[in-house]
């Protein structure tokens, strides 16, 4: 899992995020110097640069470059999850960016696809595209809430 930050602007100075680690820290990251809540995301990093990314019936499929098969999402994972595959109505279409299929990407050089374990109401690299690094802000190593999944990431 890692922290997106989709409207970052230019990067702090080492004082600066050193001060805002520690606020952040100190304040169960409800308060930052640096970053506002309402851009930062937590997403599954599934897709590195040279990936091509599909998705059929809300299950990512993922063919890392240079390989002549690809892998479902939790088969690239190191963690098991589960994602939530909700009811679509009946009217849905399918061209729209939560409607469960995505036509195949090949990921640039330094992009990379992150994506939601909830896919019918979440923005992610579906509706986004591909993000750069320089949006990657950190990496979520431990859970809290809800309490019955507290543990390490």
């Amino acid at each position: 899992m890692v922290l997106v930050n989709m409207f970052r602007g230019s990067s702090p100075g080492l004082l600066s995020r050193t001060l805002d680690g520690t606020i952040r820290f100190f304040t169960a990251q409800n308060f930052s110097l640096i970053e506002q809540k309402e851009n930062v995301f937590v997403k599954r990093l599934i897709g590195l640069p040279g990936d091509e990314i599909s998705m059929v019936n809300y299950v990512i499929r993922v063919r890392v470059e240079g390989s002549t098969f690809s892998l479902t999402e939790n088969e690239v994972s190191e963690y098991d999850y589960t994602i939530e595959i909700p009811q679509m109505p009946a009217l849905w279409d399918s061209a729209l960016p939560f409607s469960g299929n995505m036509d195949p990407i090949i990921l640039g050089k330094n992009e990379y696809f992150v994506i939601s374990d909830d896919r019918s109401n979440t923005n992610d690299s579906r509706t986004w595209g591909p993000v750069s690094i320089s949006n990657i802000t950190g990496t979520a190593l431990f859970r809290y809430w809800p309490i019955s999944g507290m543990g390490r990431l």
